[in-house]
């Protein structure tokens, strides 16, 4: 079951995320995404780095996948929607979409993150809240 909420941010496109042609490049997707990752797991009390000294364990992803709905446009502003969607042995599943001024859909992304001890670089069993 899924305990963590639906987290929202407000995400600027800035104009050094497109190319010379006004499209949004590859990493800027994912920097648009990025720090709605961070900001969840700091929510859910699972922050990157205090996990990594704290714990000694990381947050790794494994997969994205990003579906382009609609156009973002340079100095967009969007919303960014993130929240855990699942959960499959070691894998986390979190879900992700970005939304124009206007409400309409711009992404919808898809991460597959998994906690890796940080001193073996192994994948890690059991659930954040169980190792701490």
């Amino acid at each position: 079951m899924n305990d963590y909420p639906v987290i929202s941010l407000d995400v600027h496109a800035d104009d050094s995320l497109f190319n010379e042609h006004g499209f949004l490049r590859p990493d800027g997707y994912q920097k648009i995404l990025a720090g709605t990752v961070d900001t969840f797991f700091r929510s859910s009390g699972m922050d990157l780095v205090g996990m990594r000294e704290k714990y000694g364990v990381m947050w790794v992803m494994l997969a994205l996948n990003v579906q382009v709905i609609t156009p973002v446009r340079p100095d967009e502003n969007l919303t960014v929607r993130i929240w855990q969607s699942g959960r499959s042995g070691l894998v986390f599943r979190l879900e992700t979409g970005a939304y124009h001024e206007d409400g309409t859909p711009a992404l919808a992304a898809a991460k597959l993150y998994a906690l890796m001890d940080s001193r073996t670089r192994r994948l890690k069993s059991g659930y954040p809240h169980d190792i701490m």
